[in-house]
């Protein structure tokens, strides 16, 4: 998929401008009227492109830079809110405080209140200056993160532009405070209105900061679990179940590359939390696709492996780790199996269970088995003359059988080894008229062709 404004000058923009440094020792007066002020541009930028009808890169860019200076300034009350939440780790109580519009916001030990400390420079300061955080509580009050993606989704060809952009500031501001940040409405809320609009086709770019969000994301369930009331939604009078978090990463579950190890990651994570509650392990098992697209998947990399090896020793008997470094459709593979091995080992038992199932049912009986049965179909007249069909078949006979034997190095958990076994030691149909694939092997071994 190609860039979304490649080539205009918007991109060209975007592409020379550097993030903020970090502010150090700033002056939280001046820090608080500069934040002020690009607000107020930003806002007078967005009514004037209301009141056009129209937005220009100009525009796009202005809002994104003004963006940038806002999430700068305000790392400087994040910074002084970590600081505070440090020093006060052991049972703060949950509380409640109301942003500047009113609306209430909950939070688990919310270190913006009640807090009594001011550091020695800011000591000599007059009484009206502004409160110890005022730039965190104006970015909420204001809710500046709803306007700007409400402006943005009607900004037409740009609307990939400043999705890219909202994702890096949601990033940057979960890096800058880990999970604490998205217990407060103003954050959450267009936070989970922005990954629902990337839900569609968004260009590669997006993709990649989304995956990186995502994952964050789930790091932060990992060590919070209440973040969960937020990300998945139970209650069935609010409609079907949804956890849109996994929903966004499981298209990504088969993704070469970085985008997928990073996607595959945060699915693991998603696992581990299903381990500890239910309702996510029946969601995944019971109203997900992910059991059938992870075997439907393997399957799939099956089917571009090799049909046939270069063996160059007599001696060779199976895979090595060079083998499979100099076949890349191998190791892609591999990395899908291990993945679903991972799976097994951290999810939920009814998701361990569908996802074994799916594999026997899925993979191992209708692609495996024809594959490992395929040297019977060839008449006893063909192999006699060792025609070039015997040998093509015979070719992809042992590749198939050095692929099973590498998948049974491969597993290690017990009920991925149990299934694996089930396949090679008994027969899907009647014995009679498919005897188990362990009999066909060996009887292979016995065989004065390569077959052994």
């Amino acid at each position: 998929m190609t860039s979304w404004l490649r080539d205009s000058p918007l991109r060209m923009s975007l592409g020379r401008r550097r993030a903020p440094s970090p502010l150090h020792d700033v002056d939280p007066a001046a820090a608080f009227q500069s934040f002020i002020k690009h607000w107020q541009q930003t806002c007078d930028i967005i009514n004037r492109t209301k009141l056009r009808g129209q937005v220009f890169a100009d525009d796009v860019t202005a809002v994104i830079n003004h963006l940038a200076q806002m999430v700068t300034l305000l790392l400087v009350d994040l910074k002084q809110i970590m600081a505070h939440g440090a020093r006060n780790q052991n049972g703060i109580p949950q509380k409640s405080s109301k942003g500047g519009n009113g609306n209430k916001v909950t939070t688990i030990g919310n270190p913006l209140e009640g807090i009594q400390e001011v550091s020695s420079q800011h000591s000599s300061l007059p009484a009206e200056n502004p409160p110890h955080t005022p730039i965190f509580d104006h970015f909420l009050g204001e809710e500046i993160l709803d306007t700007i993606l409400t402006w943005s989704l009607n900004t037409g060809e740009f609307v990939n532009a400043l999705k890219l952009e909202q994702l890096k500031v949601h990033e940057q501001l979960l890096s800058h405070s880990k999970q604490e940040i998205l217990v407060y409405k103003p954050i959450i809320r267009p936070l989970l209105r922005l990954l629902a609009s990337c839900g569609g086709c968004v260009p590669v770019d997006v993709e990649k900061r989304l995956v990186v969000l995502l994952n964050q994301l789930c790091v932060s369930l990992m060590h919070n679990h209440q973040l969960l009331d937020f990300f998945f939604q139970f209650s069935s009078d609010q409609g079907p179940t949804k956890f849109m978090i996994f929903s966004l990463l499981l298209p990504f579950v088969h993704r070469e590359g970085g985008i997928g190890q990073q996607a595959r990651d945060a699915l693991l994570l998603c696992m581990a939390l299903s381990a500890s509650h239910t309702s996510v392990g029946q969601y995944i098992a019971q109203h997900s696709n992910f059991c059938p697209v992870l075997a439907a998947g393997l399957s799939g990399l099956y089917s571009m492996l090799p049909r046939s090896l270069t063996v160059e020793s007599d001696g060779w008997h199976r895979l090595s780790m060079e083998d499979i470094a100099d076949i890349p459709q191998l190791q892609l593979f591999l990395n899908s199996l291990e993945f679903c091995n991972a799976v097994v080992q951290v999810a939920h038992p009814l998701v361990r269970k569908q996802l074994v199932e799916f594999l026997y049912q899925g993979f191992l009986v209708p692609v495996l088995g024809p594959a490992l049965h395929q040297g019977d179909a060839v008449n006893g007249e063909i192999q006699a003359h060792n025609t070039p069909v015997f040998l093509s078949v015979v070719g992809e006979v042992v590749a198939a059988t050095a692929y099973v034997e590498l998948c049974l190095r491969t597993v290690t958990e017990p009920e991925l080894r149990r299934v694996f076994l089930a396949f090679l030691l008994t027969s899907a149909n009647s014995p009679a008229v498919e005897p188990p694939i362990i009999t066909i092997l060996i009887s292979r071994l016995h065989s004065p062709n390569t077959l052994h």
